[in-house]
């Protein structure tokens, strides 16, 4: 299974232990881990408490790239007035 699909899997979980896993992963992760995570995570889009976890640990990581990439898949706060 790659990595891709295991993040997925656990994002489909849906338990709250599987959502920290990710957005540890998310916060802590190389680049690329983060952003499968990110990824992940985007199947639960619509849970405004989880989408405010994951900014906030994606904003601590200091990485552009994983902050762009959040950022295109949750949309920023101005799409989501919009």
């Amino acid at each position: 299974m790659t990595k891709r699909k295991s993040t997925t899997a656990v994002a489909l979980l849906r338990l709250p232990q599987a959502m920290d896993f990710l957005v540890e992963l998310a916060a802590t992760g190389p680049d690329e881990v983060a952003k499968m995570a990110i990824s992940a995570l985007t199947i639960h889009h619509y849970d405004a408490r989880l989408r405010e976890r994951t900014a906030a640990a994606v904003a601590k990581t200091g990485q552009p790239e994983v902050q762009a990439f959040f950022e295109e898949r949750f949309g920023t706060e101005e799409k989501r007035a919009q």
